[in-house]
């Protein structure tokens, strides 16, 4: 006869069971990516906020920080900008918090970056505590948890090193995603604490007052204010909807509705209150309630977009070997100028060679000379025109900052007919094959 187990039993079971790494390992990427953004922004702020001219000097941000009043916990008292008030060495603490973040973002020797991406946060965090929001607070907590949890078992450099080696992955349990999931649910709850302990919120006139805050309000959440009945039905809805996450997420029939609610919710927030990386902290911590077959669902949506990545990767991958070849018609003087200039700003592995000379080299990919220049990558992928100029782009490291133009929405529209355009007005006029288009376009 099976004996049944007690409770005791079945709950450590249920903590100790394992879980797929999937959905901690996408949660580590999107939360690194926020605090990468979250990172660009401070460096903005860099020297009126953490330099020795800030408004607020160590000793005023120590003794607010230690006062009673802000009920922190002890071990928050300290940071690394006490060791010395000097610009270069503010400098070297803001650059080891980028440099680990990239590591944190990519997964290398996660553990220790986390370690040291959460000294850094606190350190920033306590600097100028004045500027400190609930998503900050909240990244905080999420960096110290995440100490305990092996959040390099996916997507990471970490993982791709034990598969070379052939170490085994370190086994994620139930209470790693578990711990991530009571913490957002513990800051719903507190959130709803804190508003049901004010007037306004119990009268319905939260939303509103927030909504025409000077500094924090946006137009939109004024606009809002003025509708008779939304502010509202807004303060109340919120409410509602933080009593349901904090004892309802757990069920996972009601899961899937609480997160699209929530999404709705911090969307609405980011677009009526400045409330600095609160909404984007909070959207990203949703990822732990996420199973591993609903992400790879996601995943095979965006399939032709890791598919091109990937060409890309190996396209890079060819650049040091020297596969990379440009087929330009030499018996363009224009063409040549602009080789010649070309030659200087990229690198000394990319070849440059007269389709009339060297053409038959890739004769088996019946490429179109009459119509554009090409970009050739082990003689197997071709790029025409401005595909190719794009690419090239690549190996130019001086012109990497026209990247952001050249890749943007509709980029390549524009950029193949200025191609066309510069072909039809300094290509040859002769008929003879050329590095534009055919004549009978003009």
């Amino acid at each position: 006869m099976k004996k049944n187990k007690s409770a005791a039993e079945e709950l450590f079971e249920l903590l100790y069971s394992r879980a797929e790494p999937l959905p901690l390992g996408v949660f580590r990427v999107v939360f690194g990516i926020v605090l990468l953004f979250r990172f660009l922004t401070l460096c903005l702020q860099f020297d009126p906020l953490f330099t020795a001219g800030s408004p607020m000097s160590l000793d005023a941000s120590r003794l607010y920080s230690e006062s009673p009043s802000t009920d922190e916990v002890f071990y928050f008292h300290w940071d690394l900008f006490l060791l010395s008030d000097s610009t270069l060495w503010a400098a070297a603490v803001f650059a080891g918090y980028g440099a680990s973040i990239i590591a944190f973002l990519v997964g290398w020797h996660t553990r220790l970056a986390t370690l040291l991406l959460f000294l850094f946060t606190v350190s920033i965090n306590r600097r100028e505590p004045l500027m400190l929001t609930g998503g900050d607070v909240l990244a905080q907590l999420m960096l110290f948890w995440l100490l305990f949890v092996p959040a390099g078992a996916a997507l990471s450099l970490d993982a791709i090193r034990r598969r070379g080696d052939g170490s085994p992955p370190p086994v994620v349990r139930a209470w790693n995603v578990g711990f991530l999931h009571a913490q957002l649910a513990l800051v719903y709850f507190s959130t709803l604490l804190l508003k049901m302990g004010t007037a306004t919120w119990k009268e319905g006139r939260g939303l509103t007052e927030a909504w025409n805050l000077t500094f924090h309000g946006r137009p939109w959440g004024a606009s809002l204010a003025a509708i008779p009945g939304i502010p509202e039905v807004s303060n109340y809805g919120t409410l509602l909807f933080e009593v349901a996450f904090a004892f309802f997420i757990w069920n996972r029939r009601i899961r899937p509705w609480l997160l699209a609610v929530g999404v709705l919710l911090h969307i609405g927030i980011e677009l009526t209150i400045r409330a600095g990386p609160f909404s984007s902290v909070m959207l990203a911590c949703y990822i732990p309630f996420l199973d591993a077959e609903t992400l790879r669902r996601w995943a095979k949506r965006f399939a032709p977009l890791r598919q091109a990545l990937e060409n890309i990767r190996w396209q890079l991958a060819m650049l040091p070997e020297g596969r990379w070849v440009v087929y330009f018609n030499g018996h363009c003087g224009f063409c040549r100028r602009w080789v010649g200039r070309a030659q200087r700003v990229t690198l000394r592995r990319v070849e440059w060679r007269d389709f009339h000379q060297h053409g038959g080299e890739v004769a088996h990919l019946n490429l179109r000379f009459d119509q554009a220049a090409y970009l050739v990558i082990d003689r197997r992928t071709a790029l025409p025109g401005f595909r190719g100029f794009r690419r090239l782009l690549l190996a130019m490291p001086l012109l990497w900052p026209l990247l952001l133009l050249v890749y943007l929405p509709g980029a390549r529209f524009l950029g193949d007919a200025l191609y066309r355009y510069i072909s039809i007005k300094y290509g040859p006029v002769d008929p003879t094959p050329a590095c534009r288009v055919n004549q009978a376009k003009t």
